[in-house]
């Protein structure tokens, strides 16, 4: 899916926090610097692109619906933003 390729190349470039792996479906991508501390799965791509449309409720409700899990030091991936 392009915007999500678009999304993952913004956050390559931008990212100011630890080493990540973002995991969409089976894809796996690394951003940061670093060994990764805290690996953030999206169940499937759409997932991860309702984070364009609004990001705290996309990630709040993802996170709570269990559509988004977070493996390892969550407060170092969200200092990040």
């Amino acid at each position: 899916m392009f915007l999500n390729s678009y999304i993952l190349g913004r956050l390559k470039n931008n990212w100011k926090g630890p080493g990540a792996t973002l995991a969409i479906g089976a894809k796996e991508t690394k951003i940061g610097e670093g060994n990764s501390v805290v690996t953030v799965r999206f169940k499937n791509a759409w997932t991860f692109s309702r984070l364009t449309i609004s990001p705290s409720l996309g990630f709040g409700e993802g996170y709570m619906n269990g559509t988004i899990t977070v493996e390892g030091d969550t407060m170092s991936f969200l200092g990040g933003f």
